[in-house]
């Protein structure tokens, strides 16, 4: 009786070692989400194909915080629901295969990092770290759908920010449509401030929220297209500049330099309520049109310019523009103090007499002028 219930034992474990396990299934479902299987290029045209933006999630086999999204959030039925509906997902090893090099292309120094494109391939943004299901839906809705155009034209998304799309003459008949003011990202491909601006600054959502809601935004490349010439005619000298416009198209002032996220929305509340240069306002201004004082928009007097009389010259009160000043002609008997901001604040300077450039210092960063009659 013994040796049979051995032999039945035995039985029984030889039963479950040799027992049929499943098999793992091939393809790249987490579950709730299904990952595209294939190349860079076999993902670039399926969503360029069925016109649906995609994310990728760039992880590594050793990353505890990648396996716990894989995990958690992307095995999530809304998850799941979602990102199956309104994106082409997919998985990429930062270690292997195409992986080294998207993620040294698209800057990827920590892991998880999501990157998310738009239909056409261009990065919208970036979500670094482990997010939960409920928060990965909002990244997801964030980043998710078509951008819609007011009043014609077409935008894309840069995280943040949406950039009007087309030429210089539709941006500024949208901008007077949607009587809204506008400003311009003027770059560089060469130039790493401008690459960290829309990195960085331009995909923050308080930027984007700011700006979508207040401005018509533009990118220009200074190189390409119309861009020599817009560099040209604005006097852009170093990237990246921004420009900024009302409603009307007419320049109100510009940023020069790169800017974090908390530091451009203060610049963009400061334009946001410029309005161009015509006359008006309270201050004591003599608008003889041929007043002794002449200022000039370009070098060696020449360009653009404008009389002054004796008087105080607010920026509203500048017809050649805020931040434009570059030669000055200035006659025996007068003196014309600049200042670096409106309302006569900031640094200033000076004139006795013409020059015919006005330094590097202060070309095209005056935006307030007291003109005064002296004794000599």
């Amino acid at each position: 009786m013994k040796r049979l219930f051995t032999f039945s034992l035995l039985m029984a474990f030889s039963a479950l070692a040799f027992a049929k396990t499943p098999k793992a299934h091939a393809n790249t479902n987490y579950a709730g989400i299904y990952f595209h299987k294939g190349n860079w290029n076999s993902l670039l045209a399926k969503a360029r194909r069925e016109r649906k933006p995609f994310f990728v999630d760039v992880y590594t086999t050793w990353c505890g915080p990648c396996k716990s999204m894989t995990r958690n959030t992307f095995s999530n039925s809304q998850v799941g629901a979602y990102a199956n509906r309104n994106f082409v997902p997919y998985k990429l090893d930062a270690e292997r295969g195409e992986g080294p090099r998207l993620a040294r292309k698209y800057r990827v120094n920590a892991y998880p990092t999501i990157l998310f494109f738009d239909h056409q391939g261009r990065l919208k943004g970036r979500q670094v770290g482990y997010q939960g299901a409920n928060a990965f839906l909002g990244t997801m809705r964030k980043y998710g759908g078509r951008t819609k155009t007011v009043g014609g034209g077409n935008s894309y998304k840069s995280a943040g920010v949406s950039f009007f799309k087309g030429n210089w003459n539709a941006l500024k008949s949208r901008a007077r449509r949607v009587n809204k003011p506008f400003f311009v990202d003027v770059y560089t491909t060469w130039c790493g401030p401008c690459k960290a601006m829309t990195r960085n600054t331009f995909s923050a959502s308080s930027v984007g929220s700011y700006a979508n809601r207040n401005f018509v935004a533009y990118k220009i490349d200074a190189e390409k297209g119309e861009g020599p010439n817009i560099a040209r005619k604005y006097r852009v000298r170093a990237y990246p500049t921004v420009l900024f416009f009302d409603a009307k198209g007419n320049l109100v002032g510009r940023e020069v330099g790169y800017q974090n996220a908390s530091r451009f929305v203060s610049t963009l509340q400061k334009y946001r309520n410029k309005r161009s240069y015509g006359s008006g306002g309270n201050s004591n201004v003599n608008n003889n049109r041929m007043g002794p004082v002449k200022i000039y928009v370009h070098r060696d007097f020449k360009g653009r310019y404008q009389s002054l009389g004796i008087g105080s010259y607010n920026m509203k009160q500048l017809r050649i523009g805020n931040d434009q000043l570059s030669s000055i002609r200035v006659p025996r008997g007068y003196k014309v103090r600049v200042y670096e901001h409106a309302n006569f604040q900031g640094r200033y300077r000076d004139f006795y007499g013409s020059s015919v450039f006005v330094g590097n210092q202060w070309n095209d960063k005056v935006s307030s002028i007291k003109v005064m009659k002296i004794r000599r």
